[in-house]
């Protein structure tokens, strides 16, 4: 009896960040859904970052990319896309990006954002979203 009442526990003491981070989102959402949320969605590369003050005096991180491909969104060279806290500091539902690396992003409103409660991965976690991307009749 005690022992059943201890793997909820030990469940919950043994799951990490993203886990937590995953719960905290409202789930469900199909891709679809995700696309029509979004005010850009495409596929690029980090290339420079910088630490701005957001909304409450919160630290935010710009991160702009060099696009490859765009399905949403005013077509551009590079767009700026921000989440919150700084490099290194834990903040509720960041995406973290690193510079040269490539990831699929889905951000919406002024400036854009994007949170771990978006489709926003890197390139080669996001594999099969870019494919649903690609087949997705426009």
């Amino acid at each position: 009896m005690r022992f059943s009442a201890a793997i909820p526990l030990l469940l919950l003491l043994t799951s990490s960040a993203d886990d937590t981070e995953a719960r905290l989102c409202v789930g469900g959402r199909t891709n679809e859904q995700h696309f029509a949320g979004s005010q850009a969605v495409f596929l690029g590369r980090a290339r420079g970052q910088q630490v701005l003050q957001g909304a409450e005096g919160r630290a935010e991180t710009e991160t702009t990319f060099e696009i490859d491909r765009q399905w949403k969104g005013e077509p551009r060279p590079t767009l700026a896309v921000r989440t919150c806290g700084a490099p290194g500091e834990w903040c509720e539902h960041k995406v973290s990006f690193e510079p040269g690396q490539a990831y699929v992003v889905f951000a919406s409103g002024t400036p854009l954002r994007t949170s771990a409660c978006s489709l926003t991965s890197t390139a080669e976690a996001g594999i099969r979203v870019v494919t649903w991307l690609n087949q997705r009749a426009f």
